[in-house]
């Protein structure tokens, strides 16, 4: 597969990469000889969750010193808009032991904290080499890892979590993190910490002077799905689309711009966040593909859709427009967000539609009725604000490696 795997590489690295994606994953990375806390967060979702607990520590002592690597440019994007130069970012090697023993060589690591399942063997192996501790952070085990696929993989589970600390979402997942070999004494229960607030997510932007409802985090079918039955339906507001992964923006307005021609051919085209370009005052789509604007975007919206949910995806995080009081609606696949979409059920906080037609007549009522969307956005907000304490818990769990720097 190493092959396959170097040629996926350089494809990443033409598209939106460039250079320093391939080098940094080949293991050629800037040498640091500061003395780091090596926290990974794969992708846009993992950086989202352990944002607040990096800035409430650096708040605390600003004389922390973080790396904070990606898989992913967009991740890398995201870090870069929040933390600017606060913390040292790079990307993480592929699990290659010839670039794993580069990046180890380049940087001075103190401890590596994993966000939630990342399981890299070679990474693991020759931190625990050079006697690093590793703790993961937010411990949860995906849909996938659960399966028959996972039972294949049970030794080097096995090997890979001896002697690391599990902090875990719930009792469940720590039970799965104990049956997958972790050993029993190392592995607590913390909390969610996508749960935790800061105050990047308590003040807003409106980015937008007119009303509009949201279909955030989508994927591709989901946009056209929602596109069709929004420009079939007589409800006079905004679509705004923002898709999961930013970049597809102009090819999505290509095929958005063709459905809208097929159903109402003297629509003008559907501008772009991305180029500055604001919908025309009759249009009824709108494209947000920009990134580190989720929360605004969501903190104004009549009422949200978040995507990933309509196809076997497993959805995505439904805590960010319920931070904003928004009113929520989900699909059917939500696998990947069990915990956090039953809280908000149990609060009558969030909708689950079984299809599109659902999501669309979801916004009809919320569009007409502001005071029952309004209502229901509150009730989400308290349901999290109620689990608000989860960052001090992970702080306290995580002061133990880090108790001298942690000192006043």
């Amino acid at each position: 597969m190493s092959p396959l795997l170097l040629l996926h590489l350089c494809w990443r690295s033409c598209r939106d990469g460039g250079l320093r994606y391939i080098k940094e994953r080949l293991g050629f990375c800037q040498r640091d000889d500061h003395e780091r806390i090596h926290v990974h967060a794969a992708s846009v979702g993992e950086v989202i969750t352990v944002l607040p607990l990096i800035e409430k520590m650096l708040l605390l002592n600003p004389a922390l010193k973080f790396l904070v690597s990606t898989n992913t440019p967009t991740g890398s994007a995201i870090l870069k808009r929040r933390l600017h130069d606060k913390v040292a970012q790079a990307y993480l090697p592929i699990d290659f032991s010839g670039a794993i023993n580069r990046f180890f060589k380049r940087k001075n690591i103190s401890s590596l904290w994993i966000v939630e399942t990342e399981i890299w063997p070679w990474l693991f192996a020759r931190a625990k080499q050079n006697g690093i501790s590793i703790t993961l952070v937010n411990a949860r085990l995906s849909h996938k890892s659960k399966g028959k696929l996972a039972d294949f993989f049970k030794c080097t589970y096995k090997h890979a979590l001896c002697d690391v600390l599990v902090f875990a979402r719930s009792d469940e997942d720590a039970n799965g993190f104990v049956q997958r070999g972790a050993q029993p004494e190392k592995v607590s229960v913390v909390g969610n910490l996508k749960f935790a607030t800061t105050e990047n997510t308590q003040t807003s932007t409106v980015l937008l002077n007119r009303p509009y409802v949201l279909a955030a985090s989508t994927h591709e079918d989901e946009e056209l799905q929602l596109a069709k039955a929004w420009i079939n339906s007589s409800i006079d507001q905004l679509l705004v689309i923002a898709p999961r992964h930013a970049e597809r923006g102009a090819r999505l307005a290509k095929s958005l711009n063709a459905l809208q021609q097929e159903t109402v051919p003297d629509q003008q085209d559907i501008a772009l966040r991305s180029r500055g370009e604001l919908p025309g005052e009759n249009c009824r789509l709108y494209l947000a593909d920009t990134l580190g604007e989720m929360h605004h975007w969501y903190a104004n919206a009549s009422a949200a859709f978040v995507g990933g949910s309509l196809i076997k995806r497993g959805g995505h995080n439904v805590l960010e427009p319920g931070r904003t009081a928004t009113a929520i609606v989900v699909g059917q696949h939500t696998f990947n967000f069990t915990e956090e979409v039953d809280l908000l059920l149990k609060a009558d906080a969030i909708s689950v539609a079984d299809n599109v037609e659902e999501v669309v007549q979801f916004f009809a009522l919320a569009v007409s009725d502001l005071q029952w969307a309004q209502n229901m956005g509150g009730r989400a907000k308290a349901a999290i604000n109620a689990q608000s304490d989860v960052l001090d818990r992970y702080i306290a769990s995580l002061s133990n490696s880090v108790a001298d720097n942690l000192q006043d």
